[in-house]
């Protein structure tokens, strides 16, 4: 005789049921937290990049010019100063004024490379 005609197995059944839609709606939940955990980390991460390289410098690098156009920031400015203050306290003036020396050679690279005039500029022009 069944008992309001369900058997003790149709009930285990039912609890396994419940209980396997239980741990996928408990594993639905974890995936969603740690997508959200992740997302927050690539913000995290990202904000401090863009702290590191300066404000906007991460835009511009991935989104405006290509890698081989980009312009010195301004940490790479800085050390071409210190290069150049170097080189001028290595070197007489003389050296400098003759074109064939290593010194001028070296002179005419640091400036090149500081005053490269940024894409912007150029476009507008």
């Amino acid at each position: 005789m069944r008992p309001f005609g369900i058997t003790i197995l149709q009930r285990l059944r039912r609890s396994d049921e419940v209980g396997v839609t239980l741990i996928r709606e408990a594993l639905a939940a974890c995936r969603e937290h740690l997508r959200g955990l992740v997302l927050f980390l690539l913000y995290v991460t990202a904000s401090e990049l863009n702290l590191l390289f300066g404000d906007g410098e991460l835009r511009r690098i991935f989104l405006t010019h290509r890698p081989s156009a980009l312009q010195l920031n301004r940490r790479q400015r800085i050390r071409e100063l210190v290069r150049l203050s170097r080189l001028t306290d290595a070197h007489p003036l003389d050296e400098f004024n003759n074109p064939a020396s290593a010194a001028h050679r070296q002179l005419v690279d640091i400036i090149r490379r500081l005053a490269r005039e940024p894409l912007a500029r150029r476009s507008t022009e």
